[in-house]
């Protein structure tokens, strides 16, 4: 495995970095790079279509190295084997065909290791993992993280041979085993609601009450914010959802905007479920970068990749380089590569796929 990487966002160096990649003979590239480069998609596309080896990776908030966050520029990572890239362009219009489309795929329903790049704004992605784990004839471990921008402005933020793509799912499976592990360090502030009405990610309903009553009257009560001096995502930030399941395990979910009685989340809320209001801390959203760290299987780990919630670094403000530090002189492992994702993904701990929010995963291949 070779990397190379730079903080300057111009095209001329992206290529720059590239050709000497490509130099050193990989068999495939991941690429990562910031979302605040300067690069024209159209001469992107144009050198992506030049490169005969399998592309791979995403635009990002952020991307890191070691405890080097980049705010501009460009990760590149030359892999010494072989992978395959199943990609797949999701839509409302094609959502149905999902199973069709997989069940198809028979060199994915063999693989067992699977790195997912996707774009983070698009719609299904859920529905897409649900499909994709009851198809496949064996369990896979997956590892991955939603591409975009900060602004919410959906925008091709995929590498591929073929240019910069939205709305597209890419698969990247190889042979070898891939270690994964999961912290988010959020706790329960209150609850457990009942959901009573939802609509895929919109709550409209808990305990039978408007679902926005609720949740201002809890962090109101048990907190010195108010709803009336700030804007609801500054607030709703610090108290994001957490879904428990038959594990006791809390799926955390991102409450972005309120409209009238009903909260809108980041991924899918189900009826009937458990819902907690959860808090984080500084040093529990931290400490659970590092446990993740610590619970990796790495004693054969060639590449070391994290995919961090942007979410994460806007709570810790400041604090977020703390993380990083932590993560890079905590273990003795090799440096970690990363970003700082709109979503991301994971095995929970019975192996299904699950959609994450406000959460670190990290996988060591």
């Amino acid at each position: 495995m070779v990397t190379w990487h730079s903080d300057n966002g111009s095209f001329e160096t992206f290529n720059e970095g590239l050709q000497l990649i490509l130099a050193q003979q990989p068999q495939s590239i991941i690429i990562l790079s910031c979302s605040d480069n300067q690069y024209i998609e159209s001469d992107i596309n144009n050198l992506l279509q030049t490169i005969n080896i399998p592309v791979c990776g995403g635009i990002y908030v952020n991307v890191f190295i070691g405890n080097k966050l980049l705010e501009q520029g460009v990760l590149f990572i030359g892999l010494d084997f072989e992978i395959s890239n199943h990609q797949f362009h999701i839509n409302d219009d094609h959502s149905a065909n999902i199973s069709q489309l997989i069940d198809d795929n028979t060199s994915l329903k063999q693989e067992t290791s699977c790195l997912m790049f996707y774009d983070g704004l698009m719609a299904n992605t859920e529905f897409f993992l649900e499909e994709l784990y009851s198809t496949l004839d064996r369990e896979m471990t997956i590892a991955g993280g939603g591409a975009g921008y900060i602004d919410f402005v959906q925008r091709p933020c995929v590498y591929t041979n073929q240019g910069l793509k939205s709305d597209i799912i890419q698969l990247i499976t190889f042979n070898r085993p891939l270690s994964t592990s999961i912290g988010h360090g959020w706790t329960i502030l209150d609850g457990p609601f009942l959901v009573t009405d939802s609509n895929g990610s919109t709550i409209k309903s808990l305990n039978y009450e408007d679902a926005f009553n609720v949740y201002k009257e809890t962090v109101e009560k048990l907190s010195q914010y108010k709803f009336d001096q700030h804007e609801f995502f500054q607030i709703s930030r610090h108290f994001p959802f957490g879904i428990e399941n038959i594990n006791g395990e809390l799926l955390v979910r991102d409450p972005i905007v309120h409209s009238n009685s009903s909260i809108q989340c980041v991924g899918n809320i189900p009826d009937s479920s458990m819902l907690y209001i959860l808090k984080g801390e500084k040093d529990s959203l931290i400490n659970s970068a590092v446990s993740a760290l610590n619970n990796l299987n790495s004693s054969e780990c060639n590449l070391t990749i994290a995919f961090d919630c942007i979410s994460r670094k806007l709570y810790l403000q400041d604090d977020f380089t703390q993380e990083l530090d932590m993560l890079y002189t905590h273990k003795d492992t090799n440096i970690i590569l990363g970003v700082l994702s709109l979503g991301e993904i994971a095995n929970d701990q019975g192996g299904a796929m699950k959609l994450l929010n406000k959460s670190t995963v990290i996988g060591c291949l």
